[in-house]
């Protein structure tokens, strides 16, 4: 259903990437959901919101055992790090996190 949200073509074709577009619409979405719901019952404002991944791209150029074990281009990126998801390399345990809700103040939310 995410995937309808974007035009056809949208990523140049590419389906991982629109998958990915898909389901980052789709968790999106469902925070959106969160923060409306503590709004409406008056419980944002002593809220902390903390979004994480909980490893690394799986990028499947050649790492062990992670190459082994995709089946699929992955499509994944760590940048310059090394290593990738299933691996002890910082490409693989680094992750993101985004901090947010009530008790962030405003300009750092």
């Amino acid at each position: 259903a995410y995937q309808r949200r974007y035009p056809a073509g949208a990523f140049g074709g590419d389906g991982d990437r629109l998958r990915l577009a898909a389901m980052v619409s789709a968790v999106d979405d469902a925070v959106g959901r969160v923060v409306s719901k503590l709004q409406r019952m008056h419980m944002y404002d002593q809220t902390l919101l903390l979004l994480t991944t909980d490893n690394g791209a799986p990028v499947c150029t050649g790492d062990i055992p992670a190459a082994e074990l995709c089946s699929v281009r992955c499509g994944g990126s760590n940048g310059m790090l090394r290593g990738s998801k299933m691996t002890d390399w910082e490409g693989g345990v680094r992750g993101l996190a985004v901090v947010s809700g009530g008790v962030v103040p405003s300009g750092r939310r």
